[in-house]
């Protein structure tokens, strides 16, 4: 069929790790259609440090988000868009987000 030779056509590629940036460099490569992707991923999941954990606690059901403990703003286009978000007082250093 035409889906299996488009697939012998394209190379191979392991991913190691399935955080954010593991996972957005398979969905980088499988949109270029050339490449079959597969992450390797030690944990139940992926997501890496971005995950939402589950939790009981006095008979509630409560789950929350969490990420990096930190970020760093060395590419032009992150550093635009954090002075953007600074300036607008939707971001500031040190800031605890609780949604």
């Amino acid at each position: 069929s035409a889906a299996s030779d488009v697939y012998k056509r394209q190379k191979s590629i392991g991913i190691i790790g399935g955080g954010i940036s593991g996972v957005s460099c398979a969905q980088k490569l499988i949109k270029s259609g050339l490449f079959n992707v597969t992450i390797f991923e030690k944990s139940r999941g992926i997501g890496g440090r971005l995950a939402t954990k589950k939790i009981r606690l006095e008979n509630q059901n409560l789950q929350f988000d969490h990420g990096g403990q930190y970020f760093t703003a060395r590419h032009p286009s992150f550093q635009n868009l954090i002075d953007n978000l600074t300036s607008k007082k939707l971001l500031k250093f040190g800031m605890v987000i609780l949604l």
